[in-house]
């Protein structure tokens, strides 16, 4: 049974167009719609009405319409609060999070560099092993070939003594 009464359905009124101008305008002014508008203006007549019925409490009703006006206005000035409070902590929410993503894109940028950087020295540490092995192979064969330097040498020497040897026998074979 609330739903069916608080259901909105279109009904049509029979009013000038300055009236009806003149209520849209009040509509605007309140910050509602027609609806809230028409229920606004009800509780005003029933407040009169009221005050006309009981004219020795019109001030206390008076006082307690001004005590739901206060309510209200403190409600909405509360809720504009937080909703501005809202609209900062998104501000600075959306603030750290560029910030992270600035990071995170550094972070990658750095991480990018490291493996490249990776990569370079492991493509040194072949060339440096394929160069030590190279160093080596050299260092055998300059081993092999002083080896066979000190071969000849030893050889030259021989020979040279034979040859002195030899010269000298012959000096004595023709004296």
């Amino acid at each position: 049974m609330a739903d069916e009464k608080s259901k909105l359905t279109p009904k049509s009124f029979r009013i000038s167009e300055g009236t009806a101008e003149k209520f849209k305008e009040i509509a605007g002014s309140i910050g509602g719609n027609q609806e809230q508008t028409l229920a606004r203006l009800i509780e005003v007549f029933e407040s009169q009405g009221a005050k006309a019925a009981l004219p020795d409490q019109a001030h206390n009703i008076e006082m307690f319409e001004q005590y739901l006006a206060t309510i209200k206005d403190a409600y909405l000035l509360l809720l504009k609060e937080n909703s501005e409070q809202a609209a900062t902590i998104r501000t600075d929410y959306a603030a750290l999070l560029q910030a992270k993503d600035a990071t995170i894109t550094e972070l990658r940028a750095q991480i990018a560099g490291l493996t490249k950087f990776r990569d370079e020295n492991d493509k040194l540490k072949e060339q440096i092993s394929a160069l030590q092995a190279t160093l080596a192979d050299k260092d055998a064969l300059n081993q092999s070939l002083y080896g066979q330097i000190a071969g000849l040498q030893e050889q030259a020497q021989q020979t040279q003594a034979i040859q002195a040897l030899l010269e000298h026998l012959q000096g004595k074979s023709k004296k």
